[in-house]
């Protein structure tokens, strides 16, 4: 029997012959009924256009500037993704991205429920901003994101309306911290609501002090799934007038030498929130900052300490702005666990157990 080998065809459209500025011309292949489009060279979209199933970007592709192209591809998108600042990408679709896939300038991904799923590491380079719309997943299966630094460095806003969640999962992302100028690595710009970051099997290496939300310029809540570890030796600061929460079976690790300062914006304490006693907080030789004019208050979860821990606060906490532990109602209490070798140190703070016994 002859072996019957596959047949590429390349599809050129009007664009060769036309200015592709005027008239959007889709690239569409259907696996069942024709063959796969194949394109080895930088692909130039236009606005309106779309590129559906059986597509192979082998060259990357551009967007241009106010632009907006529809992707529901089943192969993986190689090369550089040039949205030229302000063009966008809507998701009908996962969409898949080669090991050698870029973002050389920034640009806009609605993900509208689906997922950009990266095959490889990832860099959004100084200068650069990525904004999320609607709800939109990056899976980094186990790569790295890294923000490269600069003045501004990289950058990721999530832009999007109360029901807006944007989740960032299994991936390590290095680079994070505030810059001079421009922001932080990761932002939320304000709209109509308040949108959710989800972080999901996720490490960041903070690069210097980084802020998440302020409740008058970039409020979000964020809510830890599975592992979440921050690390680095610098400040993470919460700074959201929304809540922080900490999933059923997940733990929220900050690392050696790394404080996460609990600042919300509207000075309330209760924004750490655990979903029940198998939600975590481990502080693995890290500290646990708050404001004594605020404090914090821990309930239901589970407060796990190794090395030494501080808690602190800048000079001593008033008695009724402590750190709290529980809240006086026993279905309320704050499991506390120190491993051997751990310890907890108070700066500057007053702390206070609240926990009820079982009689």
């Amino acid at each position: 029997m002859s072996k019957v080998w596959p047949v590429y065809i390349v599809i050129l459209g009007p664009s060769v012959f036309y200015h592709h500025t005027t008239k959007a011309v889709p690239l569409i292949a259907n696996a069942a009924s024709g063959p796969a489009i194949f394109q080895s060279a930088s692909y130039p979209f236009a606005n309106g256009d779309s590129a559906l199933g059986w597509v192979c970007l082998n060259g990357g592709c551009s967007v241009p500037a106010a632009s907006s192209v529809t992707f529901n591809m089943i192969a993986p998108v190689a090369g550089p993704i040039n949205l030229n600042g302000t063009g966008a990408i809507l998701l009908a679709g996962d969409l898949q991205l080669a090991s050698t896939a870029s973002l050389p300038s920034g640009g806009i991904i609605a993900g509208q429920g689906y997922s950009v799923m990266m095959q490889g590491d990832l860099t959004i380079p100084a200068g650069t901003v990525l904004y999320l719309t609607t709800n939109t997943t990056i899976d980094g299966g186990g790569h790295t994101l890294t923000f490269e630094g600069g003045s501004p460095g990289g950058q990721i806003y999530i832009d999007g309306t109360t029901t807006t969640v944007v989740t960032l999962r299994n991936m390590t992302i290095n680079g994070v911290q505030n810059y001079t100028t421009g922001g932080s690595s990761i932002g939320i710009i304000s709209g109509p609501g308040v949108p959710t970051v989800v972080l999901d099997n996720v490490t960041i290496n903070l690069a210097g002090p980084t802020s998440f939300g302020n409740a008058t310029t970039s409020n979000a809540a964020l809510v830890i799934n599975r592992k979440v570890t921050i690390a680095g030796g610098y400040d993470f600061a919460f700074g959201s007038a929304a809540n922080c929460t900490i999933n059923t079976a997940s733990t929220l690790l900050i690392d050696l030498n790394t404080t996460f300062a609990y600042l919300p914006g509207d000075s309330l304490a209760t924004h750490m929130v655990f979903q029940d006693s198998s939600a975590t907080l481990a502080l693995n030789g890290a500290t646990w900052y708050a404001l004594n004019t605020i404090g914090t208050v821990l309930t239901g979860g589970n407060l796990l300490i190794n090395n030494k821990s501080s808690f602190q606060s800048n000079g001593a906490t008033a008695s009724n702005k402590p750190i709290q532990l529980g809240n006086g109602v026993q279905a309320d209490n704050m499991a506390i666990n120190i491993l051997a070798g751990g310890s907890i140190n108070v700066v500057e703070a007053f702390v206070r157990y609240n926990n009820i016994e079982a009689v």
